[in-house]
Order: C-alpha cells, then sequence, then structure tokens
C-alpha cells in the first residue's frame, strides 16, 4: 500500500500531469484573490493544459499549504454536481503579522527592533547584542526568525 505522501509525489512527476503549469496557475491565483477560495475554484479557473491526472490539484495544494502559501480559512461544499456537495477546505492567502519600520519582535525571549523592510525580509537589531539579522516569517509556527 502507497501512503499518502508517496502518492502525491506520483501524481505530481506523473507524464502529462502539467504540475508546474497548474502550480504557477495556483500561486497567481492566490496573490490575486481577495477573498476565501476553494481547489475548485482554482481549477475551474485554469486554462493551460489539462492535466492527464486530475489529482494533481490535490499534490499542488498540499505544496502550497507545505509552503506557507494558504491556510485554512473553513469549509463549504463542493458546487459540481460531481462532488455531491460534500465538504471541502476554504483556502486563503497566508498572511503574516504585520510589522513596519520601528516594531520590536519578541522571540525566544530575545527582542528585535526592525529597521527595514524590503521584499519580504525584516532586517533588526538584536536588542540584546546589537549585531542586525535578517529575519524571515515562518508560517507554519507564525512567528519571525532569524535566517
Amino acid at each position: 500500500m502507497v501512503d499518502l505522501g508517496e502518492s502525491l509525489e506520483m501524481v505530481k512527476s506523473g507524464s502529462n500531469n502539467n504540475y508546474m503549469d497548474c502550480y504557477e496557475f495556483a500561486k497567481k491565483y492566490i496573490l490575486s484573490s481577495s477573498k476565501p477560495f476553494t481547489c475548485e475554484a482554482v481549477r475551474d479557473s485554469y486554462i493551460g493544459p489539462v492535466p492527464k491526472e486530475p489529482r494533481v490539484w490535490g499534490s499542488v495544494f498540499a505544496d502550497l499549504k507545505k509552503e506557507g502559501l494558504i491556510q485554512e480559512a473553513g469549509r463549504t461544499k463542493y458546487k459540481n454536481k460531481i462532488g455531491h456537495s460534500r465538504e471541502v477546505r476554504l483556502w486563503e492567502p497566508y498572511s503574516p503579522i504585520p510589522v513596519k519600520q520601528g516594531d520590536i519582535i519578541s522571540r525566544l525571549q530575545v527582542l528585535y527592533r526592525v529597521q527595514s523592510i524590503i521584499e519580504g525580509s525584516i532586517f533588526a537589531v538584536n536588542l540584546l547584542s546589537g549585531n542586525m539579522v535578517s529575519m524571515k516569517y515562518e508560517p507554519t509556527m507564525k512567528i519571525y526568525r532569524e535566517i
């Protein structure tokens, strides 16, 4: 028997599955989304080469979640009649806790003062050591961490 991770990898790497096309389209869809969405809505909006295996979308969404690009926003019913109105996840783009220049971030009992934010990277001063550090938001843990 094949476990879920191995199964998703098989679907992703299969011939004519167009995984990368679907993945890139989904990322663009997420960035332009202002309200929660379903995998079905993304798939129905897709205008690229049709994957031979429709389960590739499950692999796309599993990777988007793993990479911290989306988070669950609730549940809704599957719209297409083939789904028999089963319950499905609603997704939304993952949005980190906003910070701005001058804010103080606490991490593992150390305080940092935000100096600048450039293309998603935060440059802050460790107030204990005085060292400048680069920080990123870690979506799976919902924290900022040094990189």
